[in-house]
């Protein structure tokens, strides 16, 4: 293991095994290098890579170490790596039984426990000046995390008018969250049998599945990043996604779905080249494309390029500056914003860019053919 590129300190630090380590550092001075160099030496004395534990508190910073661990000892298989939380949901995974979950549980963010709490009071009549919903989650929260559950709370408080409304709720959240997994309902799994309908006489969606093997485990880490994967749930509808702005696979689609032909149609910029473009940090936002003749030398070095497609590239980004508001709207890659929305919102606005940027909620609602869903 070469530790030249430590300091005296530093060596000192990633050297020592035996024990407990508490090292003091300010910003700057070499603590990801230490510890990722302590991980490396570990290795190389023989420490196996699934008793390595390296927890930190952002996506960034774990992607980082997770690298630079990486290029030291050539992978980190077996070795946790990540944040706090992805540390945490993964112990959560393995024993979601001894909690009452299965496996693939649902992990609910603000913005979704708002919503169930809110449809709680919605179906049990509760007037919400009463029971408001940043009042109820807060009680809910403090007890959970004294790990109290709805039962236990209704024991443990006076009975009246008040604490019963917040009993009803706080149970009928707790068999919310547990009703909620994923692939609850339908119980899928590879190689099942399933039979189909058609939705509006032409979408195709499972109306039973026959086998019921319900196999599937939903994915808790994005494959790509490597960071938690989440589900979110809006309008009722559930959809597993990657939080990390920085994931490649999604900076990739963005750009890939910027310059497709129903967008800006900017031709000569397939997914491999905008993954190399984004690999060498030339391109970092969309309007990054705009200025790739700053780059020119390094573009024109790159396999399947040169002078000519270069000039090509050139000439079809400059040709894009001049579009339409339509297909713009769909460049941007908004969710549920499709060609056929983007057409009816920029015929809304009389194709005038500046008037869709100033849209308001109630205008974009008003839009026949949007809609609150939308």
């Amino acid at each position: 293991m070469d530790l030249s590129k430590l300091n005296e300190k530093q060596r000192e630090a990633a050297v020592y095994t035996e024990g407990p380590l508490l090292i003091l550092a300010g910003a700057g001075s070499g603590k990801t290098s230490t510890m990722t160099h302590r991980i490396a030496y570990m290795i190389e004395k023989g420490v196996s890579p699934y008793s390595i534990l390296a927890v930190t508190f952002t996506n960034k910073a774990a992607a980082e170490m997770r690298g630079r661990v990486e290029d030291l000892v050539g992978s980190t298989e077996g070795m946790w790596i990540m944040t706090f939380h992805a540390m945490s949901l993964r112990i959560l995974r393995s024993h979601s039984k001894e909690a009452g979950y299965e496996n693939n549980f649902v992990i609910y963010d603000g913005t979704d426990q708002k919503t169930v709490v809110k449809n709680i009071i919605k179906a049990r009549g509760f007037n919400e000046k009463e029971f408001g919903v940043p009042y109820l989650l807060s009680i809910i929260s403090s007890y959970k995390e004294k790990e109290v559950t709805a039962d236990e709370y209704r024991e443990s408080v006076e009975s009246n008018y008040k604490t019963k409304g917040i009993y009803t709720v706080f149970k009928d959240y707790e068999d919310q969250l547990k009703a909620n997994n994923a692939m609850r309902e339908l119980k899928l799994g590879i190689g099942d049998t399933i039979t189909v309908y058609k939705a509006n006489m032409i979408i195709p969606q499972i109306a039973e599945d026959l086998t019921g093997s319900d196999s599937i485990v939903v994915p808790d880490i994005c494959p790509v990043c490597g960071q938690p994967a989440r589900i979110s749930n809006e309008n009722g509808v559930e959809t597993l996604y990657c939080p990390n702005p920085e994931c490649l696979a999604k900076q990739i689609k963005s750009f890939t779905l910027f310059v497709s032909r129903d967008a800006m149609n900017i031709d000569g910029l397939s997914e491999a080249t905008i993954e190399k473009l984004i690999a060498r940090g030339l391109i970092k936002e969309l309007a990054d494309l705009f200025r790739v003749e700053t780059y020119k030398e390094e573009i024109v070095e790159m396999e399947g390029f040169g002078e000519k497609s270069f000039e090509n590239l050139k000439a079809s980004i400059e040709k894009a500056k001049d579009t339409t508001p339509e297909r713009l709207l769909y460049a941007l890659g908004i969710p549920n914003f499709g060609v056929a929305n983007a057409k009816i919102v920029a015929k809304a606005c009389h194709q005038k860019w500046e008037k869709i940027r100033s849209l308001t909620k109630d205008e974009l609602t008003q839009i026949d053919g949007i809609g609150d869903v939308m």
